[in-house]
């Protein structure tokens, strides 16, 4: 999944579409990712 590559069979497009689909629910929603990153940035900046 790192390389430049052109999805032609139905499998291949299924395979990747689940991948998404699974990174997309254990994402974090924009706010929270917003108040992670400042966490963070709050931490390192003692």
């Amino acid at each position: 999944m790192t390389d430049s590559v052109y999805l032609e069979s139905a499998a291949d497009v299924s395979l990747y579409t689940k991948a998404f689909d699974h990174l997309r629910a254990l994402a974090l929603s924009p706010d929270r990712s917003a108040s992670f990153m400042h966490a963070i940035l709050k931490e390192h900046s003692r």
